[in-house]
């Protein structure tokens, strides 16, 4: 997946804000160049500047990336789009940090097997005390 960021001619000219998303780069320079008009100005107020100023737009008016500037520099691609990658390699990276962070921790009991039925030869009232003490843990679901 990636991430078209462009910058918002009513903001913060070093800030750059999401605009779209798409499967491929290639389907944001289309939707880019669909939305490209020939270049007008437009007088309006604005927070930045005292009274009217004038807007040079390049997007078409009334269209989701009016009020944008069009991607800068020598290629569409840097810095504008992001690679943020997929579901899926979201999901592995924060299963591979659990794995790292938790299973790191020692354990007396296997990961891999059943608790056993009774308390494993552990005085019960021993282990009715461990659960009361920790009674206040939540459990992440």
């Amino acid at each position: 997946m990636y991430i078209l960021f462009l910058n918002d001619m009513r903001c913060n000219t070093e800030q750059n804000s999401p605009v779209a998303r798409a499967e491929t780069i290639e389907e944001l320079a289309r939707f880019v160049e669909s939305e490209r008009v020939e270049p007008y100005k437009e007088n309006m107020g604005s927070i930045f500047h005292e009274g009217e100023h004038t807007y040079s737009k390049c997007f078409r008016k009334f269209g989701p990336l009016e009020w944008f500037n069009y991607p800068s520099g020598d290629s569409f691609y840097y810095p504008e789009v992001s690679d943020v990658g997929t579901l899926e390699s979201h999901i592995q990276k924060v299963i591979e940090k659990w794995n790292r962070d938790v299973l790191s921790i020692p354990s007396p009991i296997p990961v891999d097997s059943a608790a056993p039925a009774d308390n494993g030869g552990v005085d019960a009232t021993l282990v009715e005390a461990w659960k009361k003490h920790f009674s206040h843990v939540k459990r992440i679901k």
